[in-house]
């Protein structure tokens, strides 16, 4: 609820009666990793704000195959995401940078008070850690869905995010749908 509370719900008992649930499958924070600051003291999460409805079936059991014992259909229109900073300590949400799309790559927080995500669409982005101010962004032309890494040779700072959209996030994000899926692995020099 808009309290943040959470409201259980059971699958009906009836097969066919439809179930919204929020977040989905591919909802709130999923597999990619947060990052922690410690000279903020915050932490930075991918959000993916996407709900689905599930409809009972039964579904003979397949090994290797996913088994939800429901048909499972994710929102298409109703989506967004966000990069949020917490604070660990008591949960706090100290700020959130939106966006249209949820957040499926991980985040990375550097010493320098930089925090860098990538989304769906291809931008990969640089925010200020301390207020989610957006600093800087670069198209990759592929969307983000892995996970960017900081590195340095002879003092010199560098960023590294792959790129290539596809495999099982497609099907979580309609919207997507069609979108490019060329790889790659991108290097950003960091300025002195």
């Amino acid at each position: 609820d808009e309290k943040g509370n959470a409201t259980p719900l059971r699958y009906p008992d009836k097969e066919g009666d439809p179930v919204h649930f929020w977040p989905g499958p591919a909802g709130a924070k999923e597999w990619t990793h947060a990052a922690y600051s410690p000279q903020t003291e915050l932490l930075y999460c991918p959000v993916q704000d996407v709900g689905a409805t599930a409809t009972r079936r039964r579904r003979e059991f397949v090994e290797s195959i996913p088994y939800w014992g429901a048909g499972v259909a994710v929102d298409a229109e109703d989506i967004a995401g966000s990069i949020s900073a917490f604070d660990p300590r008591t949960g706090a949400e100290r700020w959130r940078w939106r966006r249209d799309l949820p957040m499926c790559s991980s985040v990375l927080a550097t010493g320098g008070g930089l925090v860098f995500a990538g989304e769906p669409s291809g931008e990969f982005n640089a925010l200020d850690a301390a207020s989610g101010e957006h600093l800087w962004a670069f198209q990759c032309g592929s969307g983000h869905h892995s996970s960017p890494s900081a590195y340095s040779v002879d003092g010199k700072q560098y960023i590294v995010a792959p790129s290539g959209w596809g495999g099982w996030a497609e099907g979580f994000l309609p919207k997507m749908l069609g979108s490019s899926h060329g790889a790659a692995l991108f290097a950003f020099a960091l300025p002195d």
